[in-house]
């Protein structure tokens, strides 16, 4: 269980930015970000909301993360 969710916390913050990176395309054009670059995505991300942003759905992550490895 621990191995899990300590997987899924250290690669939380990857995940958060990738999805960004990825989606901002979606969006309507006056709302993205054009990113360049996933680097970039993260610089902005952090810049705007603070450290946080990256763990922000961490939880859920971890605990579904954690039971998959029970046992």
């Amino acid at each position: 269980m621990l191995s899990g969710g300590l997987g899924a916390f250290v690669s939380n913050p990857a995940d958060k930015i990738q999805v960004e990176f990825q989606t901002d395309k979606l969006r309507k054009k006056s709302n993205r970000n054009n990113y360049k670059s996933v680097l970039e995505a993260a610089q902005k991300m952090v810049a705007q909301d603070g450290i946080g942003v990256l763990f922000k759905g961490a939880v859920s992550n971890i605990a579904r993360s954690a039971m998959l490895t029970a046992g």
